[in-house]
């Protein structure tokens, strides 16, 4: 009979706690630096090049993150701002002050739609952007500000790095 009402409550417990709500986040996404990894590569023309691996982490309430490869009508044409998903600015230090580094091409990239798993809209994700550099570089340290759009063309916070030295 104790196993029994044990039981019995246990599975209660159960069933009340499997029905917990899953926590909700904003549908404005919000972005996280996570690390710089730099790699002395090759590029495909065999040319010897410094490879910085961005990674930052993205939450966002509603899951409206990325671009599918076919999509290139308005609003997300090549005259479009929203072309690019994500934009990375570029600084080098000079006598311990960051000041922007005016690039020829700019740091734009489209991330890629990401399909969610699962009935909760919350996409939990991080994406990781590969910046390759000649060597030696014309910087000696260097920093990237950065931030993303979602679909609905909601703006996320701007995240700095840490330090990014590429000639050592």
């Amino acid at each position: 009979m104790r196993f029994y009402i044990s039981s019995i409550l246990l599975i209660l417990f159960l069933a009340i706690y499997s029905c917990k709500k899953p926590e909700q986040y904003s549908e404005i996404p919000e972005i996280s630096f996570k690390n710089i990894n730099i790699e002395n590569t090759y590029d495909t023309l065999d040319n010897q090049i410094k490879r910085v691996i961005l990674t930052f982490y993205v939450i966002d309430g509603d899951g409206d993150i990325g671009l599918d490869t076919s999509e290139h009508y308005p609003p997300y044409d090549t005259s479009s701002v929203y072309y690019h998903n994500l934009f990375i600015t570029e600084s080098e230090k000079k006598n311990g002050i960051y000041e922007p580094i005016d690039l020829t091409v700019p740091l734009y990239y489209r991330i890629p739609y990401i399909v969610q798993k699962g009935k909760n809209p919350t996409l939990k994700a991080d994406i990781i952007i590969k910046i390759d550099y000649s060597i030696p570089s014309l910087y000696d340290t260097i920093k990237y500000d950065f931030f993303i759009y979602d679909r609905a063309f909601h703006k996320s916070n701007t995240v700095s790095t840490s330090d990014i030295i590429l000639n050592n």
